[in-house]
């Protein structure tokens, strides 16, 4: 099976104070690999990690990266048939309705429609919503077409009350309280963003490369941040190809990994 690389984090207890010669760059300290299935985004959930990739699929896996569950259609048969999403992007997890998976969706195609974005015949995505523990799918939540014509990541806030998510150059807000069975499709109206930052992803991010996703991933010897949504991610991924990614640490004991928590963007 091809794999791809994710970062452990593997630092030594009691590292030797810097001397004042350190030159303070970071090292490789530990890397291990795992299913090329994986790559399309992860989420720690606080019992383990959670996967998607490459178009649909779930996974969960235990903190030592062991596998515990998987789901190869993440999107039920009825759902994709019925409203066209075949693709799941840089999924989340929520503490909200005893824990849930935010799962971001879009009708990816090809060069299978027209205007700016042939890939996405639809033009509109959702908030689909699945179960942490099994995988399974429970509903999904439309947004508001006029907003945003496709979900590529999530992210909740801190205080657990939006998820954001991006449209071209501008980063939406939703509150998480709107991502209910209540406004699930089919049947309710789409949701709209209560939080609208317009021109926060920099042009070069957010059109700077086509992928299924848009998420954006950096290229250099270094962790870096992904302007696109804040997070880490794979230094040396690319869309369809192995990717890399790495933990560092520096003689001064300091450490940063890819990803923190374990999100890296395919």
């Amino acid at each position: 099976m091809r794999r791809i690389a994710l970062a452990v984090l593997i630092l030594a207890a009691g590292v030797t104070p810097a001397h004042a010669a350190d030159p303070g760059r970071w090292q490789l300290t530990g890397e291990t690999t795992l299913p090329r299935d994986y790559w399309q985004g992860l989420a720690a959930t606080g019992a383990g990690l959670a996967f998607a990739g490459p178009s649909e699929g779930l996974y969960r896996t235990e903190s030592s990266f062991k596998e515990a569950a998987r789901v190869a259609q993440g999107i039920p048969a009825g759902v994709e048939s019925a409203e066209q999403f075949n693709h799941i992007g840089d999924l989340e997890f929520d503490p909200g309705e005893g824990g849930r998976l935010i799962l971001p969706l879009e009708c990816y195609s090809p060069f299978a429609g027209s205007g700016p974005d042939p890939d996405n015949p639809c033009g509109y995505g959702a908030f689909g919503v699945a179960d942490p523990v099994t995988l399974q799918w429970r509903y999904d939540v439309r947004l508001d077409p006029a907003e945003i014509p496709k979900a590529m990541w999530a992210e909740v806030s801190p205080d657990g009350q939006l998820i954001w998510t991006s449209s071209g150059d501008d980063l939406l807000a939703y509150r998480t309280a709107d991502v209910t069975i209540a406004n699930a499709a089919p049947g309710a109206a789409p949701i709209k963003a209560v939080q609208r930052l317009t021109g926060a992803v920099p042009p070069s991010a957010s059109r700077g490369r086509r992928s299924s996703t848009g998420a954006s991933s950096w290229p250099g010897p270094r962790v870096r941040r992904s302007s696109r949504s804040g997070r880490s991610t794979c230094p040396t991924a690319r869309a369809g190809s192995r990717s890399s990614a790495r933990s560092w640490g520096s003689p001064r004991g300091s450490t940063i990994s890819t990803p923190p928590v374990g999100r890296c963007t395919g």
